[in-house]
């Protein structure tokens, strides 16, 4: 799965591991996410969510109010990314033109990539589907345009069918702005966007978005003092250390993928993804552990407000997920305010 955010140039490469796997504990009980999920859409102010945690211990979690979210002064964040799907062809080469035009000022530097597949998800039983599929894919021919900043924080990333804004983190003392300032940049680009839709007198479109895609990636370097990355013990709530008279040590380097269904009253209302693995950081050579996690929700409704409602709550799940998974330890080390 391709995520919407762009691969930061100073991450140089995974490091493989080795055959042994990782011991994680179970899924959690589906009939406890619903519960969860109905939590949250009542506005219940708290839950313990230890079923949803990556550990044993109960992790108390205020309620569904962005200003109630855990922050950090110094948090791990390297790049985030906010992506809306709409109709295929939605948006064509001259539409995408006239944006470029609008956004010149703020993001003078254009680039063309290969247009990315369409987000998706499948949540029947892996089971039950057939061993190989194949699919006729129609290739656009309108390649996946990138407007970058002049400093490279910001990056606008358009194609016939996606619209995605990345902040970036591109200094060593670089600030992250907050999801509140993310947001409103996206909320931006899509205003633009529909305007420049609604004015095409030969082609005129709306907006009809589909997935709504938060993808945060951290970059979890050592401690201060240290050359090492932080032991998978002390970074992840569920891991525990080695016993003394152990064989095996705290584990060189690991490559995890976990997946949870965000349940809805009915049908599934979407997935998130944590993918962790070793990594190096390129500009200084340091080991680090590269953590992403990416939630895809399906909007609502049509329309604008119905994208960023579902990009809240995939933002809701994504930071809630990110708390629970790691230690306290680390929090103390990103120096945590607590909730606001």
């Amino acid at each position: 799965m391709l995520r919407a955010a762009a691969n930061p140039p100073h991450v140089l490469r995974k490091q493989g591991c080795g055959e042994r796997p990782l011991q994680v504990l179970p899924a959690p009980r589906a009939d406890r996410l619903v519960e969860l999920a109905r939590a949250r859409r009542l506005g219940l102010r708290s839950f313990v969510a230890s079923d949803m945690s990556f550990c044993n211990d109960p992790v108390e979690v205020p309620g569904p109010n962005a200003a109630e979210l855990v922050t950090f002064i110094h948090p791990p964040i390297d790049e985030v990314a906010l992506a809306v799907q709409f109709a295929p062809q939605t948006v064509d080469f001259m539409q995408a033109s006239h944006l470029r035009d609008r956004l010149k000022d703020r993001f003078p530097t254009r680039q063309e990539h290969q247009a990315r597949p369409p987000m998706s998800e499948d949540f029947t039983d892996p089971a039950e589907r057939p061993p190989v599929q194949f699919e006729v894919v129609n290739v656009p021919s309108m390649p996946r345009f990138w407007f970058v900043s002049a400093d490279e924080s910001e990056l606008v990333q358009l194609q016939h069918d996606v619209l995605i804004y990345n902040w970036r983190r591109r200094a060593v003392d670089a600030q992250y702005p907050g999801y509140t300032a993310v947001r409103a940049s996206m909320e931006e680009m899509l205003g633009q966007l529909k305007e420049v839709l609604a004015a095409d007198d030969e082609r005129p479109s709306a907006l009809t978005p589909n997935w709504c895609e938060v993808t945060y990636v951290n970059q979890i370097a050592p401690p201060e003092g240290s050359i090492d990355r932080p032991p998978l013990s002390r970074l992840l709530r569920g891991v525990k250390r080695p016993r003394q008279d152990s064989l095996l040590p705290e584990t060189d380097d690991a490559q995890i993928h976990l997946r949870w269904t965000i349940p809805g009253d009915k049908e599934p209302l979407g997935r998130l993804t944590v993918a962790l693995s070793s990594a190096t950081r390129l500009a200084t050579r340091v080991p680090i552990w590269a953590m992403s996690l990416t939630t895809r929700i399906l909007a609502a409704d049509e329309g604008i407000d119905a994208a960023l409602g579902a990009l809240d709550d995939g933002h809701d799940w994504t930071y809630r997920a990110f708390i629970e998974l790691t230690s306290e330890e680390m929090h103390a080390y990103w120096q945590n305010e607590g909730w606001r």
